[in-house]
């Protein structure tokens, strides 16, 4: 017999009563996800119109598109907006580079329709 059984008598139902507790606190668990809907199922918000980040992302990416020489802008200087069911991302103060290494500051309007699973821009400012 181990040295810890013979100078404990309740070595056994200590471990006995860890057990308990442990597998109370996994159904715990197992009840608050079950109740608050953490089985994955959830309405993903692709179905919707198009969300704000969404199309702050999808702007961005056009205009390093449309920017060879370099795109950039600060979220301080970004506004976003409701305009007949679209988002309008205008880009204040964008710095965009030029051929000869320099950079030119401006303003970039991008409007975005449809939905988060497919976005569309329907119109982009031209980059100077």
């Amino acid at each position: 017999m181990s040295e810890e059984k013979k100078n404990n008598p309740n070595h056994d139902k200590e471990m006995s009563g860890i057990a308990n507790a442990f597998w109370l606190v996994v159904g715990i668990i197992l009840i608050i996800m079950l109740f608050h809907g953490c089985s994955g199922n959830e309405k993903k918000p692709d179905n919707g119109p198009v969300q704000e980040s969404t199309a702050l992302v999808l702007c961005r990416k056009k205009a390093k598109a449309e920017a060879p020489y370099g795109f950039k802008s600060r979220t301080l200087d970004t506004d976003i907006a409701h305009r007949d069911g679209k988002v309008i991302v205008t880009f204040h103060d964008a710095e965009v580079g030029t051929a000869l290494g320099a950079t030119k500051t401006q303003t970039i309007e991008c409007d975005v329709s449809g939905t988060n699973s497919v976005p569309t821009i329907e119109g982009f400012g031209a980059i100077e």
